[in-house]
C-alpha cells in the first residue's frame, strides 16, 4: 500500500506531467512561426499584478482534514509570471502567486490570518498576434489581449490563529499542500519600448492532497476540490535580444 507521502508525490508527478501536456498542446502553434527573433515582440517578459485573491471555499479549514466550507477570506495578493516570448503570439515560462488571507475566525479575543502559495509554469497566447503574422513592430503602442493556462505543482494554503484567554496565549495553525491549473486571461497595452500596463483575471482549480494541523498532526486527506481566484492590475517589462 502507497504511504501518504508516496500518494502525494504520485499526485504532484501527474500535475508536472499535465502541464508539460499542456505545452504540447501548444505546439501547433509553433507553425506559424513565420516571424523571426528579430521581431521586438520576441524576447523576455517579466510581468507582475498586484490585487485582490480568495478562495472561493475557504482555502482550508481549521481542521485541515474537513472538506466543509475553510477559515481563510480574499485580501491582498501578487502575482507574477516570468518568460520567454518565443513568437509574438506564444510565451512560456514560469508563475508564482502569493496572497495574504483574512480570516472568519478573528475577533475581539482572537487574532487569525492566513496566506495562500503556487508556484508553477505557464503558456500564453498573444490573441491579437495572429491578426498581424509577420508584423514587425515595436511595443509602444500595441494592444495585447492575452490568454494562458498552466499547472502549480506547488500549491499550499495556511492559517494561523492566536487566542487570548485570561492573559494566556493560545496558538494553533493549519495548512494545506495540493496543486491548481490556473488559467488567466488579461488586457495590456505597449506604453513605452519595453513597458506594458493593463489588467490579468486568473481563476485557479485548486486540489488539497494533503493538510497538516497543530491540533492532529498531518496526513493525506483525500482530494478536496477548491477554486482561487484574483483580480490585479499591473505592469509587464519586454526585452527583445534579437538584433
Amino acid at each position: 500500500m502507497l504511504t501518504a507521502f508516496h500518494r502525494f508525490g504520485a499526485l504532484r508527478l501527474a500535475a508536472i506531467l499535465v502541464g508539460v501536456a499542456s505545452f504540447v498542446a501548444f505546439a501547433p502553434v509553433l507553425a506559424y512561426a513565420q516571424t523571426s527573433t528579430r521581431d521586438p515582440l520576441t524576447g523576455i517578459e517579466i510581468g507582475g499584478h498586484l490585487g485582490y485573491g480568495a478562495f472561493s471555499n475557504g482555502g482550508v479549514s481549521s481542521r485541515a482534514w474537513r472538506s466543509s466550507p475553510g477559515d481563510l477570506t480574499g485580501s491582498v495578493g501578487l502575482q507574477l509570471h516570468v518568460g520567454y516570448r518565443i513568437i509574438p503570439a506564444l510565451s512560456l515560462g514560469a508563475h508564482l502567486s502569493w496572497n495574504l488571507q483574512g480570516s472568519r475566525l478573528a475577533g475581539p479575543s482572537l487574532d487569525s490570518g492566513g496566506s495562500a502559495f503556487g508556484l508553477g509554469v505557464f503558456a500564453r497566447l498573444h490573441v491579437l498576434e495572429f491578426r498581424h503574422p509577420g508584423a514587425n513592430r515595436s511595443v509602444k503602442g500595441t494592444p495585447d489581449f492575452f490568454v494562458g493556462v498552466g499547472v502549480d505543482p506547488f500549491a499550499s494554503a495556511s492559517l494561523w490563529q492566536r487566542a487570548y484567554l485570561f492573559g494566556t496565549i493560545i496558538a494553533g495553525e493549519a495548512s494545506v499542500n495540493g496543486y491548481s491549473f490556473p488559467f488567466h486571461i488579461g488586457f495590456e497595452y505597449g506604453i513605452a519600448d519595453h513597458v506594458f500596463i493593463g489588467g490579468m483575471a486568473s481563476f485557479a482549480p485548486w486540489v488539497q492532497v494533503s493538510g497538516c494541523s497543530s491540533s492532529v498532526g498531518c496526513g493525506f486527506y483525500g482530494n478536496t476540490s477548491d477554486l482561487f481566484y484574483f483580480f490585479g492590475l499591473g505592469a509587464r517589462g519586454h526585452f527583445h535580444l534579437g538584433q
